[in-house]
């Protein structure tokens, strides 16, 4: 039997049996079977690992559908009829050809979680912004440079991913993102956030690792929900006293960047459990390291350092210490 049989066995069987799930994964599929439009009672659809070039338009007959994964394809767009799956709560999309995303995408106002990564998406269209329901976006590994304005528009938002993007800068509509609680930008182009990055007073966890900032904003005070902060292969000479105002912070990673020292505010963050300042130019660290008194793992391998302030020894969590490769005397 070969693959598109199965797939018409499969389709078969699911009707005469009534499921409402279907996987048709990993089939060869070049074409959906016209027969699927058929199952319109169905509310789980597996596509993923075949060879399709486009979903036909007789996949707006699924309007039942809720789960839709049609990953590791070779789709390079998406047709109008997705307009017609009112009740789709999870799209998986990765790792597919697609460039441009069609108007009709705004119409799936039930849509919770959206996976784009791997695609090669520049942009995103303004109806986009009517996924009023979306709480999750993946849009790692595309080929955008700017924060889409059909983003910025969406008031459930909570997890934003745009890892290894060609972003060169974010705008004051960042800001809107009121609901935002884990923010990824790791591996863009970033030169510095803009002010209005301290209206994200929900937000838990911004990693901005590898891009090219080289100074943060005084504004990150405003961050009051924040617990992670990754700015590790970034170009930083220095951290605004401001830092210090972010008391939910717990894990703060700064390696590899240019600090020749810290702002004595530094010392509030005495919530801090893990701290990674490896391969910058520290000379001297700030009196009151001894406040961190939650602090387990402290990183400063490969800096200028000669002395260690004593207190760091008398922490009582302190479990993981590494200070090897600095310029110590004894």
């Amino acid at each position: 039997m070969s693959d598109s049989e199965e797939a018409k066995r499969k389709i078969s069987d699911a009707l005469a049996e009534g499921t409402t799930s279907l996987d048709l994964s990993g089939l060869q599929l070049t074409a959906l079977p016209p027969e699927i439009a058929r199952l319109t009672t169905l509310k789980r659809l597996i596509l993923s690992e075949n060879h399709l070039r486009r979903l036909g338009p007789e996949i707006g007959q699924l309007s039942a559908l809720q789960f839709l994964d049609a990953s590791e394809n070779y789709l390079d767009s998406l047709p109008a009829e997705i307009a017609s799956l009112k009740k789709l709560q999870t799209f998986y999309l990765g790792q597919n050809w697609i460039a441009a995303l069609p108007p009709e995408i705004g119409q799936l106002a039930e849509l919770q979680w959206l996976q784009l990564d791997k695609n090669r998406l520049t942009t995103l269209p303004p109806e986009f912004a009517g996924l009023a329901a979306l709480q999750t976006l993946d849009l790692r590994d595309n080929k955008l440079t700017e924060l889409p304005s059909g983003i910025t528009g969406l008031p459930s938002l909570r997890d934003l991913f745009l890892f290894r993007n060609q972003i060169t800068a974010l705008t004051a509509a960042l800001g809107r993102l009121t609901a935002l609680e884990r923010l990824y930008l790791a591996g863009n182009q970033l030169t510095g956030l803009p002010p209005e990055v301290e209206q994200l007073m929900s937000l838990q966890v911004l990693d901005l690792t590898n891009n090219r900032l080289r100074a943060l904003p005084p504004e990150i005070a405003g961050l009051v929900a924040l617990r992670q902060l990754q700015l590790a292969r970034n170009r930083l000479t220095e951290l605004p006293s401001e830092i210090g105002q972010v008391k939910t912070l717990e894990y703060l990673y700064l390696d590899d960047n240019q600090l020749k020292s810290l702002p004595p505010e530094f010392t509030r963050l005495t919530g801090l459990k893990s701290l990674t300042m490896s391969r910058n130019r520290l000379k001297i660290l700030p009196p009151g390291m001894g406040h961190f008194t939650a602090l387990v793992s402290l990183h400063l391998t490969n800096n200028e350092l000669t002395e260690l302030p004593p207190e760091i020894t008398k922490i009582p969590t302190l479990k993981v210490f590494d200070a090897s490769g600095n310029r110590f005397s004894n």
